[in-house]
């Protein structure tokens, strides 16, 4: 079973490498130029907190409920898998692929639920 506190990990690291990911751009665009004056580094950002009230707890299930009945049936068993702490190598080993293809799947369809509910933004 996927545990509300792993899916916002989850997605807060994706969401972290998103971010870097930008910032790569903008400086390979702009040559070395660093990242934007004024804008927060990731450094700065604090993602751990304080344990969570049972407004939150509460919360956090309902979104972890939209995002499992938002991904694709193929992918759920994959993905409640990797939650669960298996590596992609015994997730791949099950699904009967690579566990980079593994991998890229669970990420695809993670992204694309997120995006269904608003958690990400979508690329121009």
């Amino acid at each position: 079973m996927i545990q509300p506190r792993q899916l916002f990990r989850f997605l807060a690291v994706m969401a972290e490498n998103k971010v870097r990911d930008k910032a790569r751009r903008h400086r390979t665009a702009r040559r070395g130029a660093g990242i934007l004056d004024g804008s927060p580094s990731i450094e700065t950002v604090d993602l751990s907190s304080a344990d969570p009230g049972p407004a939150e707890l509460a919360s956090d299930r309902d979104l972890v409920a939209a995002l499992r009945d938002r991904l694709p049936a193929e992918d759920r068993d994959s993905v409640e898998r990797w939650l669960a702490g298996d590596g992609w190598n015994e997730i791949a080993a099950a699904a009967g692929n690579t566990p980079e293809a593994v991998r890229k799947q669970v990420t695809r369809s993670i992204d694309r639920a997120a995006k269904e509910l608003g958690l990400i933004e979508t690329s121009p």
